[in-house]
């Protein structure tokens, strides 16, 4: 199988007392890695404790690690996270750090089976140049895949609007559908939002998703509304959305109907809520999934 690429930011996420490998696109290649997909991560790490704890890390779990670059001037990023009652996130991100200084000038791969692509790490210059640029010489547009990822106020107008230009899926929250719109015009509402926003940037695939009301996925033919699953023990929601869009990604990549796809991304971000952080500490979240799609092919 072709690589998936997978570009933006590697980091450490800080919560109160603990800390762990983080980065939506890391968390995204990671579960599609340990669906048994053949991907590539490109970011940038500082040449310090967190850059090296990410490494190890990375060795531990078998994770290549091939296309982490390595900045001996600027520290790797870093996130403070809070957790509210309800398991809701609020991120504190440090700026100037060195994914900001990705260099994907000298990343050439042939014919990669998709493109994921956020943009965080577009929120310099140098970022969103690198990743239009990479993207414009190797993958067409039928093969990328984009996660809006916003993250205030590490936004950029541009950023989102030639990122969404060059997607052929674009899964969003609804509050970054409320930021689009906001750019571009656009009706109310999650369902003809996700239609708008299909046709709007001539997607194949448009998700919403929006939390404990479930997600709409829309494509020229069809918009369907999945359910939220339940959560049987909630930890956070940290991942959710890493988690939905990588079971999206794969549903893509195998040709699965939306009514399928729909409920194992929705049953997979709930198993996620259900672990402490973005990666699962088990194997048995990843377990379930395999026995979903296995038995569908």
């Amino acid at each position: 199988m072709n690589p998936i690429i997978v570009i933006g930011e590697l980091l450490v996420d800080c919560f109160p007392g603990d800390h762990r490998i983080g980065g939506a696109p890391f968390n995204v290649a990671y579960h599609l890695h340990r669906m048994g997909w053949p991907v590539r991560l490109i970011s940038r790490i500082g040449d310090d404790v967190h850059g090296r704890e990410i490494l190890r890390f990375l060795a531990q779990v078998r994770f290549p690690a091939d296309g982490v670059q390595i900045d001996p001037h600027h520290p790797t990023g870093t996130v403070a996270v809070t957790v509210d009652a309800q398991g809701g996130p609020t991120f504190d991100i440090r700026a100037d750090v060195a994914y900001d200084y990705v260099d994907l000038t000298r990343e050439a791969v042939d014919a990669p089976a998709m493109a994921y692509v956020g943009t965080l790490v577009q929120r310099t210059d140098n970022g969103f140049d690198q990743v239009r640029g990479w993207l414009s010489r190797h993958c067409p547009q039928h093969g990328v895949f984009v996660d809006l990822n916003l993250r205030p106020p590490h936004i950029r107008d541009d950023a989102i609007v030639a990122t969404l230009e060059q997607a052929a899926v674009a899964k969003l929250s609804s509050e970054e559908l409320a930021v689009v719109r906001a750019i571009r015009g656009g009706p109310e509402g999650i369902a003809n939002g996700a239609a708008w926003l299909r046709d709007a940037f001539g997607l194949a695939l448009a998700i919403v998703t929006s939390g404990g009301d479930g997600a709409v996925l829309a494509t020229a033919g069809q918009t369907m509304t999945i359910p939220a699953a339940p959560v049987t023990t909630m930890a956070d929601t940290v991942g959710a959305g890493d988690a939905f869009a990588a079971v999206s990604a794969m549903g893509v990549l195998t040709g699965q109907p939306l009514d399928r796809v729909g409920p194992w991304a929705a049953a997979f971000a709930a198993a996620i809520c259900g672990e402490a952080g973005a990666i699962p500490r088990s194997d048995a979240v990843y377990s379930e999934l395999d026995k979903r799609l296995r038995g569908s092919l």
